[in-house]
């Protein structure tokens, strides 16, 4: 490596070519998520999985119990 060499900032030049493109942009407020709606949703596919599994196995039970 050569001793004295430039150093060259290309985002520099970019900037200096482009000032739009690196301008700052502003953030746009997204729309508040129904968080409680997902949450019951949630729960209540939980509870049907859960509810599921207690009737399998009630059958199961009884299919080898009652022979």
């Amino acid at each position: 490596m050569p001793a004295g060499g430039k150093v060259v900032d290309f985002t520099a030049y970019r900037q200096a070519a482009h000032p739009e493109e690196y301008a700052p942009r502003e953030e746009v407020p997204g729309r508040p998520r129904p968080v409680r709606r997902r949450r019951t949703l949630a729960l209540t596919v939980d509870l049907a999985a859960t509810g599921a599994v207690v009737v399998l196995l009630a059958a199961v039970v009884l299919r080898f119990f009652a022979g």
